[in-house]
């Protein structure tokens, strides 16, 4: 069997409201922006670093980022599920603070790993405290993740479970550390 391989080249943004299914093969992501709202199933997905993934749909797809997620997209809170492993390879996930409790996040059924950037933007006033924006598996590992701006954000884990962002109101508190918590 051969391995088919999808390209999307795009200069805009595709949405996708329905399913894509790509048999045996990788849909690899390329200068483009693709918002799903729905599900996407393949062997693997590329983001690559001139593309961003957002929305609110479900990945059934290992997956590696080397680009941008962006759980919601834009200032809209949303999850993006991921139902295999995800792999940062110096990608970003951009998360968006709408309330103290309302954060863009992504849940992940399997692991996820690799060396990534966790971008924080926030409405004016909201200052989130241990809120989630990974739900990952149990073997997943965050030490290689940094938060942006490295000033106003640190991270922690609760387990290997969970990596939760923390807004700094106090410039005296430890910034950009990874904290464990067992």
């Amino acid at each position: 069997m051969r391995t088919r391989k999808l390209f999307i080249l795009a200069a805009g943004i595709l949405l996708l409201a329905s399913s894509l299914t790509v048999q045996s093969a990788t849909i690899r992501m390329a200068g483009c922006s693709w918002v799903t709202y729905s599900q996407v199933t393949a062997s693997n997905m590329v983001v690559d670093s001139t593309s961003t993934l957002g929305g609110t749909g479900t990945i059934h797809a290992a997956t590696v980022v080397q680009g941008d997620l962006a759980p919601g997209y834009g200032t809209n809170v949303g999850v993006l599920a991921f139902t295999d492993d995800l792999v940062f390879n110096g990608g970003t996930l951009g998360c968006y603070a709408a309330a103290t409790n309302a954060l863009s996040r992504i849940s992940v059924s399997g692991d996820v790993t690799g060396t990534g950037t966790v971008v924080m933007t926030r409405a004016t006033g909201v200052e989130p405290v241990e809120q989630v924006v990974i739900a990952g598996a149990a073997s997943s590992v965050y030490s290689e993740l940094v938060p942006s701006p490295v000033t106003e954000w640190y991270l922690g884990e609760s387990g290997t479970l969970d990596l939760w962002v923390t807004a700094i109101s106090d410039p005296a508190q430890p910034q950009g550390t990874v904290f464990k918590f067992r």
